[in-house]
């Protein structure tokens, strides 16, 4: 538990969450351009275009990081943030690879559509929760251990 792999650890966390903007930022037209290319209803594409929030919570998840990587954040909260993210990460291949093995499925043996319906929607809705989980709980690591701390020496009186 030193201070090299506290820092490692933000370091890797910082390197998360770059992938993770990076990918939810560009998900949703990926996404969209989807639809259109295989078709799809409009209400699926306005589905895909609700995905357009996500960047906006890593974003925020991102700049509450930022403030507590100056103050002394437990250990435990960093893996909780490495391994959210992470998790985060892997909620966006389940329905990339559902878009490319069902259009392959279409000219290909019915056995290549192993990935069904059920993953997409789980993956999907994984996605959001993540960002929201992410973005909660730093902030409320933000207010129960960052504030306190700060105006814990303080006369306010």
């Amino acid at each position: 538990m030193g201070t090299d792999s506290v820092k490692e650890l933000i370091v890797e966390i910082e390197k998360r969450f770059e992938v993770v903007l990076t990918i939810s930022i560009f998900f949703p037209v990926l996404m969209t351009a989807y639809f259109d290319i295989v078709g799809g209803l409009n209400k699926t594409n306005n589905t895909a275009f609700s995905f357009f929030a996500l960047p906006g919570y890593y974003i925020l998840s991102y700049v509450f990081f930022q403030f507590l990587k100056k103050q002394q954040t437990s250990k435990l909260a960093l893996y909780v943030f490495d391994w959210s993210l992470l998790l985060g990460i892997a909620c966006f291949a389940i329905p990339t690879l559902f878009a490319v093995i069902s259009n392959i499925g279409v000219k290909m043996a019915p056995t290549t559509l192993w990935l069904g319906t059920w993953e997409f929607i789980v993956s999907m809705f994984g996605m959001s929760c993540i960002a929201f989980f992410i973005f909660y709980f730093a902030a409320t690591c933000i207010i129960f251990c960052a504030i306190p701390k700060k105006w814990a020496n303080k006369k306010v009186f």
